[in-house]
């Protein structure tokens, strides 16, 4: 049962012979609903109170959970760009690594070139030597030949043959 304070105001009591004093019970009754009065104004006050307290937690509530999910979700994008990140300092460190073996392959083909080309070099050179050497001794051949044929060979002139004696005096002159 409610109970209002206009209704404890309005509260009659039968009137019995050994009753109480009616104006004392009056009097108190007044007290009790003023203070009951008082009372409900407050646990109306309490009340409206707490309803904007836990509208004030429902918003908070809802502004931690929204937080929450947004650090969730920050830290998903941070991992997922701090994997991202690796995977490509990954790939970029695996093409690197492919691009130096290519060029290390290929200056080792061109090592390996150089060398054949130095051989082939060395072999022409060897080769060009000995050749300019056999053709050197064949005119130094050839010149002392020339040279034994010009001392031993005859003078001839228009069809006369000289002697190996006159062609003497005739130097000798």
């Amino acid at each position: 049962m409610n109970i209002t304070a206009l209704d404890i105001r309005k509260q009659e009591f039968r009137k019995t012979l050994r009753g109480f004093d009616t104006e004392e019970v009056q009097v108190f009754l007044e007290t009790a609903a003023d203070a009951f009065e008082a009372l409900t104004k407050e646990n109306a006050a309490f009340r409206e109170r707490i309803q904007r307290l836990e509208d004030s937690l429902a918003h908070y509530t809802k502004l931690e959970q929204t937080l929450q999910d947004t650090l969730v979700t920050a830290q998903q994008v941070t991992d997922s760009t701090r994997e991202n990140a690796r995977r490509e300092a990954d790939l970029i460190v695996k093409e690197a690594r492919v691009a130096a073996d290519g060029e290390i392959e290929t200056a080792r083909r061109q090592l390996v070139q150089i060398k054949r080309d130095i051989i082939d070099l060395r072999n022409y050179k060897e080769t060009f030597i000995a050749r300019l050497r056999a053709l050197c001794r064949s005119h130094i051949e050839l010149l002392q030949a020339f040279e034994q044929e010009d001392d031993e060979a005859p003078i001839r002139i228009e069809g006369m043959e000289l002697e190996e004696n006159e062609q003497g005096s005739m130097s000798n002159e």
